[in-house]
């Protein structure tokens, strides 16, 4: 191939966490992310690891067949309301009847999404505000005081992935679920071992956590100019320029590259902002009749700088343990800005920025009747 867009995705494979005698466990396991449908929980004994962004839309419907589920939490996440409500007949109606209608919902989504970075990326007095509505949906659903204080976080609000659910908390209540805060020693043949010594047993474990996040290079070979590795250039700290090119490995395109993670938007906006970068790269391409389309070393070197810079700046680098950093703390996954920014500057190709190499034109060979037809 001429052009390769590489589009591997950073959450595309997961894994069980790496907790000390998980296989010695006899029952069933399952992965959120590789759900067993063809398993009955009704009436089973069910344990739930994790409690992020895909346990809260489990636990609520385990605990309406399993006879006993137990949440086990190693930091509780800021919860806001889920705002879900029925679509009104006439707004359909008018979202058919007037497309333009349904236009401008969808702007208004996308305006208010990019509003609340100015809350969730950068700690500001709204991060506060953001805090206080979390807190006040947790007084409202959970009566209980010691079980608010276990489900209070204390982190900033956006350091780590923020929880939409209206159901989550009510079924921690239920009379056959119970949250766990202790931290598991180890698993065991029947079950889950916690830190105090008590041995919970279970038919069933769920894991809501756990994914091999391609921070250091995707799940296969890449090799560049001269045999370099990405693997091997990205085991430290993955770098690329604009998230989409990476030097040393000409007329190559990422989606969803290092630094492209939207902490408040949608990541398509990003991803379509890719796309359009990487379509201008192609057709830059083809129409100079390009052998090679590399981005200058210095250029990405900037780059990069910059972008760590403003990280800094940002809630994720505040102090929480998260997937968005690496175990040194390198934060190659989020980007420090609003959407708009991004696909502002995905829209400016600069030529100045890669090096070309013209294709070599070979001359054309006249055979002659000596040599032979």
């Amino acid at each position: 191939a001429r052009t390769v867009v590489m589009a591997a995705g950073p959450l595309a494979d997961h894994k069980f966490p790496d907790i000390r005698g998980l296989d010695t466990y006899q029952g069933h396991k399952i992965h959120s992310a590789g759900w067993d449908h063809h398993y009955d929980f009704t009436g089973k004994r069910v344990a739930v690891i994790g409690t992020g962004a895909s346990a809260v839309q489990i636990v609520p419907e385990l605990v309406k067949t399993a006879e006993f589920v137990k949440v086990f939490q190693r930091t509780p996440g800021w919860v806001l309301p889920r705002l879900d409500v029925e679509m009104p007949a006439a707004v359909q109606s008018l979202f058919a009847k007037v497309p333009a209608a349904q236009d401008l919902a969808r702007q208004a989504l996308f305006w208010g999404h990019e509003a609340s970075a100015t809350a969730l990326v950068w700690n500001t007095p709204l991060s506060g505000l953001v805090a206080r509505l979390s807190k006040a949906h947790l007084r409202r659903q959970v009566a209980d005081p010691w079980l608010r204080r276990q489900l209070t976080p204390d982190f900033t609000p956006g350091c780590k992935r923020m929880l939409v659910s209206s159901d989550y908390y009510p079924a921690l209540q239920q009379d056959n679920c119970k949250l766990i805060d202790w931290p598991i020693a180890t698993m065991s043949p029947a079950g889950i071992r916690t830190s105090d010594g008590i041995e919970h047993h279970f038919d069933a474990i769920v894991f809501a956590t756990g994914y091999d996040v391609h921070l250091s290079g995707p799940p296969f070979p890449v090799t560049g100019v001269g045999g370099r590795s990405l693997q091997d250039e990205w085991s430290g700290h993955a770098q690329a320029y604009k998230s989409a090119s990476v030097h040393g490995y000409p007329n190559l395109f990422l989606m969803s590259g290092p630094n492209s993670g939207p902490g408040h938007n949608s990541l398509l906006v990003y991803v379509e902002g890719q796309l359009d970068y990487a379509v201008t790269g192609v057709t830059r391409i083809l129409r100079d009749n390009l052998r090679s389309l590399d981005v200058r070393a210095d250029v990405q070197r900037r780059y990069n700088d910059d972008l760590q810079r403003r990280l800094r700046r940002t809630t994720w680098m505040s102090g929480c343990s998260s997937w968005y950093l690496t175990a040194d703390g390198f934060n190659a996954s989020m980007y420090p800005g609003f959407a708009t920014q991004y696909l502002r500057q995905m829209r400016d190709f600069r030529r100045s920025d890669y090096e070309m190499v013209g294709q070599v034109q070979r001359k054309p060979v006249l055979a002659t009747a000596s040599q032979g037809a």
